[in-house]
């Protein structure tokens, strides 16, 4: 009887990851020409680009929950498939401190639904309350002082047509909100007294009377 020799568990540890497997009737396509461009220091996606690189024509058309990070600002995932073919993601996608602008051209923005022009959750680091004083933004143990900011966060997105509150971090000053479609989004830092203003198209936005903004 032959003599059963157990699996080495270091060598199977070892085994390559097994690649992407392509999806049904996509297993004779080519790599596409058509992958997004990034070449932005702080930036990257999920997937990666260099995973991107290897997607056909459709599977660029059709990418799940595609995402964009900045090391330092935040991140925009778009929920379900977005067709991210051809996509200058260094003109298109903008992160600033507290603000993410998407299709900063008018020119250049496809209609609401297409593309990055779409529904999409944001995550906007650093988000803080003022310092009176100084009227710089920084981290504060103020219990009170925090509650009303997030109210004032929720307020801001309750009063500008296209956002939705979802979720303000008031140990890390995270703000998650999402958006119907893209202009540009976030905390006015250049006002002259201490409270912000939001930033969106005009346009877009209910009467400012309505709106209360974040100190």
């Amino acid at each position: 009887m032959p003599t059963l020799i157990p699996n080495d568990p270091q060598k199977e540890r070892s085994l390559p990851t097994p690649p992407r497997q392509p999806k049904l009737g996509q297993e004779q396509a080519s790599a596409s020409n058509a992958c997004p461009c990034l070449t932005k220091r702080d930036y990257k996606t999920v997937p990666s680009i260099q995973e991107l690189r290897t997607y056909s024509d459709v599977e660029l058309s059709c990418v799940k929950d595609f995402t964009v990070c900045h090391d330092q600002y935040g991140s925009v995932i778009w929920p379900g498939e977005t067709n991210i073919a051809n996509v200058n993601l260094d003109e298109h996608v903008i992160f600033e401190e507290n603000a993410i602008e998407v299709y900063p051209d008018d020119e250049n923005k496809p209609p609401m639904g297409q593309q990055l022009n779409k529904l999409a959750a944001i995550e906007l680091r650093g988000c803080w309350p003022r310092d009176k004083k100084t009227q710089q933004r920084r981290p504060t143990d103020n219990t009170k002082r925090l509650a009303k900011y997030e109210k004032r966060l929720e307020a801001l997105c309750d009063n500008t047509e296209g956002m939705r509150f979802l979720k303000y971090e008031r140990n890390t000053g995270t703000w998650r909100f999402e958006v119907e479609h893209f202009t540009k989004y976030g905390l006015d830092d250049m006002s002259d007294d201490d409270i912000d203003t939001p930033v969106t198209d005009p346009t877009q936005a209910k009467p400012p009377s309505q709106a209360k903004r974040p100190e």
